[in-house]
């Protein structure tokens, strides 16, 4: 009678697998909302990966968060690896060419619009902008808030 109770249990447990099977997908990060106006100026950004899958999305999400960690670490390291907004361009060059092109396997042009619409949220004035200029504490904060807003965007449909 025992051996009976264990096999309909293993054979629900079975069936229930078999109807609603097992979500394989990684869990989203989740990243801190930007301000309202930053969420607007992300609106190009989301728009390109709006075709995305889930697994690319969390993994713009963790390139972003990464990027931020790096450069915040950067501000307490006695080692400044960033002296300017130079740097912080090259920086973000190569982390999407290492983690998101590479690594990854996401081909240029997989997602239209992408590159330009990131190259531009970073070049706005109020955070980068296209100057090469020494890298001021707030403009390093501006930046981290910024990488940390794309993170938000890769993970956030709307």
């Amino acid at each position: 009678m025992t051996t009976a109770i264990i096999r309909i249990a293993i054979s629900v447990i079975l069936v229930w697998f078999a109807i609603y099977g097992l979500d394989s997908r990684p869990p989203a990060p989740s990243p801190a909302a930007p301000s309202p106006d930053v969420a607007d100026k992300l609106k190009p950004v989301a728009a390109a990966l709006s075709t995305a899958s889930h697994v690319d999305r969390c993994l713009w999400a963790e390139v972003w968060t990464k990027a931020a960690e790096v450069v915040e670490g950067d501000a307490t390291d006695s080692e400044v690896v960033f002296s300017d907004t130079r740097g912080l361009r090259l920086f973000t060059v190569l982390t999407l060419d290492l983690a998101w092109h590479r690594i990854a396997g996401n081909k240029a042009g997989k997602y239209p619009g992408l590159r330009e619409a990131t190259e531009a949220f970073l070049s706005d004035p109020s955070i980068l902008g296209r100057d090469d200029v020494a890298l001021s504490a707030e403009t390093r904060s501006k930046y981290i808030a910024a990488v940390k807003a794309l993170a938000w965007a890769g993970v956030n449909r709307g």
